[in-house]
């Protein structure tokens, strides 16, 4: 549950803190004091995205941040699992706009990039707004509402359906690439055939490309080669230096310091270090002029050199970028040239697959479609029974499915919601007969039902209200109460009816400093909540009958209130 909400320097908020209750909160205030700036701030705790207009004008970064007391044991396995251990079941989600532009994501401290945020917040805290009503007048919600009372269940299904999907796609192609007019056959082979004729020039599993390049530049330079070994060889010839060459120099030297080792042992590791040099350098002069009297020039190999590595650039120009890749392309013509050969057997083949693959859909399509129902037969019962605890006495509700044609990634089914709210009114779709404070109500309905299936420990209601008014509004009041017994809630509201029922009764308000508007919030009760309420009841005009209506409006909440706890 959200315990507490930080706001700063975000947009008219310059500074607040927030303490919920872990029941029913209320949020009230007038139009533009900032109700909305608050469900914004909430959104990004969520992972939303953080918008430059979020930005204030009281210091150099924007900072929202929420803590959270996280008690279901599967949300905390997953915060672990991503390396985050909450201690004390203490989550504290830090979202941070700089001037620059640039934002940070911390969980209890540490870095989190937005995407494992918004991963790791999915179902510990749900908003619904005056906008999501508009989910219900759209059908191709339906199946994704029904699916959301069984998730597990169901995407256990679709999960079958999305893998023979995709075989299905794989039979597809294969079949659509052997099926061709005589012609288109014949010419099909010869364009394979060519292309193996080219990939067989060079035998691709025993050439190496390096060696081939290696010695390729070896013999393009042999005979610059040769010259620079040669001259080499010759530094250490004494025609070259006036009859003192290098192994005259160091056996020179060998003797001199041979001498003074005899009398000075400190010489001595000189002496050995220039014997050993002198071998040394004797070895490789005759390992090198060796080396050079066997090189020659071989233009016959050389210009067989440069037509494999030709070759080979235009191999790996067409078909692959390494050598490994051309014979992986080369298999693959082997391989469909065989099957162009067996193109009837192949073909018979793919379509008995093909034909298995279909009864394997449809035998999990209808497995879908029966787990649905079951859920529709449930969620017919419940939201009828709350939609009438919500001032629709005589409504009618019905989930009904029609069966598609072909099996997609949601199966074969297609949900329509039908309803009827007044004696005598033909039940029909959803679509068409709801108006604004009907939807509301539905709505309110599928998430009452929801709480009692799903682990979200959150649920902040935005307008839910809208359009709704007297004793409708005081029925939705009640359920959300019922909401509250096990869920934390925390709601928008502009009545009195659904304010004067919370726990906790929060009040934004606006004031004016040094030509700027700030938001401010408190958390009010006796004399403040009372004329709260009287504002809500009677507008900018508080009278003595007012706020006596709002105070029993509060005593009647709180003995509403009372009697639902203790039901519980």
């Amino acid at each position: 549950m959200l315990s507490e909400l930080y706001i700063e320097n975000f947009i008219i908020i310059k500074k607040l803190n927030i303490e919920f209750s872990n029941r029913f909160n209320v949020i009230t205030g007038e139009t533009g004091s900032g109700k909305s700036i608050l469900v914004n701030s909430l959104q990004l705790l969520l992972g939303g995205r953080f918008q430059k207009s979020f930005f204030g004008k009281y210091g150099n970064k924007s900072i929202v941040e929420g803590k959270f007391l996280v008690y279901d044991v599967n949300k905390l396995k997953e915060f672990q699992d991503a390396g985050y251990i909450l201690d004390d079941s203490e989550l504290i989600i830090t979202r941070e706009l700089h001037s620059s532009g640039k934002t940070s994501n911390r969980i209890n401290g540490r870095n989190i990039s937005l995407a494992l945020l918004k991963e790791l917040m999915d179902g510990l805290m749900d908003i619904h707004s005056q906008n999501e009503n508009q989910t219900l007048l759209k059908k191709e919600n339906y199946l994704n509402l029904i699916d959301s009372f069984n998730p597990d269940v169901i995407n256990k299904e679709l999960i079958k359906i999305e893998k023979i999907l995709k075989e299905k796609d794989n039979l597809l192609k294969e079949i659509k690439g052997l099926e061709f007019s005589p012609q288109e056959l014949d010419r099909e082979k010869d364009i394979l055939q060519y292309q193996l004729s080219e990939l067989e020039e060079l035998d691709l599993e025993n050439i190496n490309e390096e060696e081939i390049l290696s010695e390729y530049t070896l013999l393009s330079n042999v005979e610059e080669i040769i010259n620079d070994l040669n001259s080499f060889s010759n530094l250490f010839s004494s025609e070259d230096y006036n009859s003192l060459d290098v192994f005259t120099m160091l056996g020179k030297s060998k003797e001199l310091l041979g001498d003074v080792k005899d009398k000075d042992k400190n010489i001595e590791p000189y002496y050995e270090e220039i014997n050993n040099i002198y071998f040394q350098l004797e070895d490789i002069v005759s390992d090198i002029s060796r080396y050079a009297s066997n090189l020659y020039i071989d233009d016959e190999k050389l210009a067989i050199l440069n037509s494999n590595i030709e070759t080979l650039t235009n191999l790996k120009r067409k078909y692959g970028a390494s050598i490994d890749e051309l014979i992986v392309f080369r298999n693959n013509i082997y391989n469909r040239i065989n099957k162009l050969n067996n193109i009837e057997d192949n073909l018979e083949y793919l379509k008995k697959q093909l034909d298995e693959n279909n009864k394997a859909l449809n035998k999990v399509a209808t497995v879908l479609t029966s787990e649905r129902k079951k859920i529709a037969q449930k969620l017919e019962k419940e939201i009828l029974f709350n939609i009438k605890d919500l001032n629709m006495p005589n409504a009618k509700f019905k989930i009904e499915f029609l069966e598609l044609e072909n099996v997609g990634n949601l199966g074969k089914d297609k949900a329509d919601f039908l309803i009827s709210t007044n004696v005598g009114q033909d039940i029909t779709s959803l679509t068409k007969i709801a108006s604004g404070g009907e939807l509301s109500r539905i709505m309110l309905g599928f998430k009452t039902a929801l709480a009692d299936v799903d682990n979200v420990e959150t649920l902040i209601f935005d307008e839910i209200d809208s359009g709704i008014s007297g004793r409708t509004a005081q029925l939705v009041g009640e359920k959300l109460i019922d909401i509250s017994n096990y869920r934390q809630i925390i709601v928008i509201s502009h009545l009195p009816q659904i304010a004067s029922l919370a726990d906790n009764h929060l009040l934004i308000d606006k004031e004016e400093l040094d030509d700027n508007t700030i938001s401010k919030i408190y958390s009010i009760e006796n004399k403040d909540r009372i004329n709260e309420i009287a504002r809500l009841i009677g507008g900018v005009n508080i009278t003595d009958t007012t706020i006596k209506q709002a105070k029993e409006m509060i005593d009647q909440g709180m003995n509403l209130l009372l009697s639902k706890r203790s039901k519980k």
